[in-house]
């Protein structure tokens, strides 16, 4: 039998079914039992003349395909979960991998030959701080 929170949780789809199923029922009629299983086991049995058995076979089925559903689609996602995070793990191996072979190359570069490397940075310093300055100068110059 289906609880009553199963029921209110869905019971846009119930009317749905139920109305798919018992053409002769209208939605007045489901609007007054709206959320209250008994009411609408009663309303099946008067309006399409089953039996309160076959009533309640009916909405159990319903919501046991509902949960069946629900669950395919759960353990779906839940792949689809894991899948992404594996590869997003493995693309941030690969990054740190990357990372780290850079960091050793400059590191010997700087060993093999400091000289070079400091002159180097000497000159990248040098234009960082000519372009900052030309870009400092330019918003601070009066615009004719």
């Amino acid at each position: 039998m289906v609880t009553r929170e199963q029921m209110s949780g869905n019971w846009h789809s119930v009317i749905g079914k139920v109305k798919e199923r018992y053409g002769q029922i209208t939605s007045d009629e489901l609007s007054k039992v709206e959320g209250n299983m008994d009411q609408l086991v009663g309303l099946i049995e008067r309006k399409a003349g089953e039996t309160r058995e076959q009533a309640e076979e009916f909405l159990s089925s319903f919501y046991d395909k509902a949960e069946g559903t629900f669950r395919q689609v759960s353990e779906k996602g839940h792949q689809a979960y894991s899948q992404a995070s594996e590869l997003l793990d493995e693309g941030m191996k690969q990054v740190s991998q990357k990372a780290n072979e850079g960091y050793e190359y400059a590191k010997n570069t700087v060993a093999r030959r400091p000289g070079e490397s400091l002159a180097l940075v000497a000159g990248l310093s040098m234009l960082a701080g000519i372009a900052i300055g030309v870009s400092i100068y330019s918003k601070s110059r009066p615009r004719s």
